[in-house]
């Protein structure tokens, strides 16, 4: 057996038992879901601070970890107006450890690219329980039954047709892979997803509304994609860890729902629950 066929059998059953446990979770709800999700920033700002020390740049791990974890908990009490002030709260941290370090000028402590990580998986995440909060229990549940859906399968479109017949790179530094024919062909599996949610009646949006909203969430999902992808390219790995057989790590399977979450929120909040 091939090490690609073998990697991919892996794959598969960890997709088997991965995907049911976290539709479960979707529907249960409340302090399941929150929780699950706090495990999920705890483990991504450690393979965020592995990512800046293979590059050579400071990462106050634990200071981040500590303030990430508190937007879920801000979503899971419906507290948005606080995510303001937490996020200066963040700079704050990360300039007075700057500042206090040996060699505060130096290239390794710029600041600025950890505070936006941590702002991006602390937000990121913290949208996940938001998704889950709006509209009704079961609308919640399902309204993170469609992001997901949405973006494993416009992710599965865009890496079979782009590698089918896709020739132009759409970004071919970050990412040799990437055509302009698989980012479209994202877009057709979103908005099929879309069009399946819509058809069956399953969310409180007219079908224009939800296939809209799945089409924006698959670009943005691609583009948070490439986003990590960056960031590993910078630090000269493949995976950001091993946590998920067959899968990388944290950042690997959720970089796209990082940057779709927000949005998605943020869609049914305009368009919606307005």
């Amino acid at each position: 057996m091939g090490l690609k066929t073998k990697n991919l059998l892996i794959r598969i059953a960890v997709a088997v038992v991965a995907i049911p446990a976290l539709v479960y979770l979707f529907i249960r709800g409340g302090w399941w879901w929150t929780g699950f999700v706090e495990l999920l920033v705890v483990l991504s700002i450690w393979e965020a601070s592995r990512l800046f020390q293979l590059s050579g740049r400071y990462f106050p791990r634990w200071g981040f970890m500590f303030w990430c974890l508190f937007p879920p908990v801000l979503f899971h009490f419906y507290r948005t107006d606080w995510l303001g002030p937490w996020a200066f709260a963040v700079i704050i941290m990360a300039a007075f450890t700057v500042i206090r370090r040996p060699d505060p000028l130096g290239e390794a402590n710029d600041y600025a690219a950890p505070i936006a990580v941590a702002i991006y998986t602390g937000l990121g995440f913290g949208f996940f329980v938001g998704v889950r909060q709006i509209g009704s229990d079961v609308e919640g549940g399902r309204w993170l039954m469609f992001l997901f859906a949405n973006l494993w399968i416009a992710d599965t479109f865009a890496m079979f047709c782009g590698a089918a017949w896709g020739k132009k790179k759409f970004a071919p530094i970050v990412s040799p892979n990437k055509t302009w024919v698989g980012f479209y062909s994202g877009l057709i599996g979103g908005g099929l997803v879309g069009g399946v949610f819509a058809y069956g009646g399953w969310l409180p949006a007219s079908w224009p509304v939800v296939v809209l909203g799945a089409v924006l969430i698959s670009a943005v999902g691609q583009l948070g994609d490439l986003f990590e992808s960056l960031l590993k390219r910078r630090a000269k790995i493949k995976d950001i860890s091993g946590i998920i057989p067959g899968h990388g790590g944290v950042l690997d399977r959720f970089d796209s729902a990082l940057f779709a979450a927000p949005v998605l929120y943020w869609f049914l909040k305009a368009f919606v629950y307005f």
